[in-house]
């Protein structure tokens, strides 16, 4: 069964948060259609965790954080997205002003009454909650997938065919392996090691990473340019959300849906119009390539 797309799963959360919040908080939208409300309420939950995923982003790009646990990334994220969408919520209230929000019914409503920063930290205390429960429900599923994506992994070879190693000379790494080191590559060492580091492709979803090796798929934390920069010559950006490595590229075709490159393991891996002379400058066009194993 294919995943959820993370991008699918924002909007799908934000178009049930906006009718929770219809039906819990009247005040903010009153007086407008439903259709209308419901709008109000989408723009802002969409937009606050759409916040959250590009802090998220933002911070793969350090090291010393991508290096850190993904619920710890996770964390961070969610807590800088709620301390920026915090003015931006402050705003959609000018917009659509509360009836009553002159009264301070709280502690919290005196303190935002007092303008300036005062409002500023009064508005994430109330947010930050709501705001952080709908982050980590956006990220359920991708974190699951992560954990439960060894579901294609390779099946060993069995007893009968293996046998007694001969002694060998101390293997030479290779330029045109598609399985580098995994030691100096920090988004390659969180892959889990039952499927390897051997990259067919990579898919960008929001701030994840779609990545498929030779044995098997998993889901981690990243953007297609960490990609791009840990895996080098070894590998091209074909789109905008699309890697891939360049000794599992089979074929590079053109078909009625545009063109595409054929991997190893027969995925259609579309390429762009603005990336297809760099594609075909790489790699050429209307070509075989044979696999290692000769199939």
């Amino acid at each position: 069964m294919p995943r959820l797309k993370v991008w699918v799963w924002w909007i799908a959360v934000s178009c049930v948060l906006a009718l929770l919040l219809m039906r819990t908080d009247s005040d903010v939208a009153l007086g407008l259609p439903p259709v209308a409300a419901f709008l109000v309420w989408f723009v802002q939950v969409a937009l606050g965790l759409g916040v959250a995923i590009a802090a998220t982003w933002w911070l793969g790009g350090f090291r010393a954080i991508a290096a850190r646990p993904p619920l710890f990334q996770l964390l961070v994220g969610g807590l800088i997205g709620s301390l920026v969408f915090a003015p931006l919520s402050l705003g959609l209230e000018a917009v659509f002003p509360s009836p009553g929000e002159d009264s301070a019914e709280g502690w919290l409503d005196a303190l935002e009454q007092s303008g300036g920063v005062f409002a500023l930290v009064a508005e994430w205390l109330q947010l930050a909650p709501a705001y952080l429960t709908s982050w980590a429900i956006l990220n359920v599923p991708p974190t699951f997938a992560a954990v439960g994506a060894r579901d294609t992994v390779a099946d060993p070879p069995p007893a009968s065919a293996v046998s007694e190693p001969e002694p060998q000379p101390e293997p030479q790494p290779e330029a045109t392996s598609g399985t580098l080191s995994a030691l100096s590559k920090p988004l390659l060492a969180r892959i889990p090691a039952a499927i390897g580091t051997d990259l067919v492709f990579a898919r960008s979803d929001l701030h994840y990473l779609q990545l498929r090796t030779t044995l098997g798929s998993t889901t981690l934390l990243g953007t297609i340019a960490e990609i791009e920069a840990e895996m080098g010559d070894h590998g091209l950006r074909v789109h905008r959300s699309f890697w891939v490595a360049l000794s599992h590229v089979r074929r590079v075709r053109r078909s009625a849906s545009g063109w595409y490159c054929l991997m190893s393991d027969q995925t259609k891996v579309p390429i762009s119009r603005r990336r297809l002379s760099v594609v075909k400058d790489k790699l050429g066009v209307d070509f075989v390539r044979d696999s290692p194993s000769g199939d």
